[in-house]
């Protein structure tokens, strides 16, 4: 077993060599590196069988998207870096999962240079707005107070996959009104499951087999500029959860472009987690109270709203014609008589709360 291990890490050593002229495809394997990271070998393979359909899926998501950002890469060249990809992928064994991922680690730490030269090119590229300078202020003053690892840093946690609340941060800060980048996935589950699944979406309304990604469009120029990566772990039940990986580098190209991080009002992670949390919870009321609708009303009484009706019949019935208001019948006193357009009489029966049985009780009496 030692072997096999020492045999695939110095063939993964060897695999990332061969890439260290290619940009495109140290990219791609940063992405893979961190998408490893943060999923366990049984979301990875289960055991020495073919690497999971569900990592390719999400892996493809998120180099795709890096891909695109940084290099302007469309869906079918992905595909090709993919495919390229899957002899490394197969490199990494179940039986040695993590000892073949501390080793595809190693090797990447020997492409910093590289890397961080490369997004140094990609930022004199573009003149920097300032919407992108209040962007890397913004990253640079959420990293300040982040413990690093080994390569860099991962923004996220299991079980997020919605980024947005990152753009709702920065909106708050810097007044600016960033929309977050959705994307939906279809998943296949083979024909069986498939039929089961269109039964119960059928059945109950619900979409089953549909998950919804909501990433950060600020994280996205981060990504854009070289300075970080779209990351998607997976789980042993095969449930997604998104990361952003920032490369270690990428503080050294803060400094050297100037960039003075956000002071934002807190000491430690803890409070700034608060802080983070408080903004969710307020989004989370503004979109309730967006959704309820409030205004004024006068308080009015009985007699009031009796004299209205008589002066505007209309705002009952446009033919409306009224005969008298506290109208006495055998049966008691009508608050209002009237007549509609087809010559029928109408009652009309006045009640300032919330009307029971007793008041239509009341009518039916007044129309024996």
């Amino acid at each position: 077993m030692l072997v096999i291990s020492f045999m695939s890490n110095d063939a993964i050593i060897q695999k990332i060599d061969e890439y260290r002229n290619d940009i495109v495809m140290l990219d791609s394997v940063w992405t893979l590196y961190g998408c490893l990271m943060e999923t366990p070998k049984s979301g990875f393979r289960k055991d020495n069988w073919k690497v999971s359909d569900d990592f390719i899926r999400y892996f493809c998501i998120a180099l795709e998207r890096n891909l695109r950002l940084k290099h302007d890469l469309k869906k079918k060249d992905v595909k090709n870096v993919v495919t390229d990809l899957y002899d490394l992928m197969e490199l990494i064994r179940y039986d040695i999962y993590y000892d073949a991922v501390n080793a595809l680690a190693r090797a990447l730490q020997n492409t910093v240079n590289v890397m961080g030269e490369s997004a140094i090119r990609k930022l004199d590229m573009h003149k920097l707005s300032k919407l992108d300078k209040e962007i890397l202020s913004y990253m640079f003053g959420i990293l300040k107070n982040k413990k690093k690892k080994e390569l860099g840093i991962f923004l996220g946690g299991e079980s997020i996959i919605d980024f947005s609340y990152w753009d709702d941060f920065f909106n708050y800060l810097f007044n600016r009104s960033l929309k977050s980048p959705k994307i939906r996935v279809k998943i296949s589950k083979g024909k069986l499951v498939n039929r089961w699944i269109r039964y119960f979406e059928k059945s109950f309304g619900i979409v089953a087999n549909v998950r919804e990604l909501t990433f950060s469009k600020a994280f996205d120029t981060i990504v854009k500029f070289g300075l970080g990566y779209w990351i998607i772990g997976i789980s042993s039940a095969a449930n997604p959860y998104m990361y952003l990986l920032v490369p270690n580098f990428t503080f050294d190209i803060f400094e050297k472009l100037n960039i003075t991080p956000i002071k934002i009002d807190v000491k430690t992670q803890q409070e700034f987690e608060r802080y983070r949390k408080r903004l969710i919870r307020q989004k989370e009321i503004e979109a309730l109270l967006s959704d309820t609708e409030v205004e004024d009303v006068e308080e009015y009484t009985h007699d009031d709203i009796v004299r209205a009706i008589c002066l505007n019949p209309e705002l009952i019935e446009s033919s409306l014609r009224i005969l008298g208001y506290e109208y006495q019948t055998n049966a008691g006193v009508i608050d209002i008589l009237a007549t509609d357009s087809n010559g029928n009489y109408v009652v009309i029966e006045v009640k300032t709360g919330k009307a029971g049985h007793d008041a239509v009780g009341q009518i039916q009496k007044y129309m024996v």
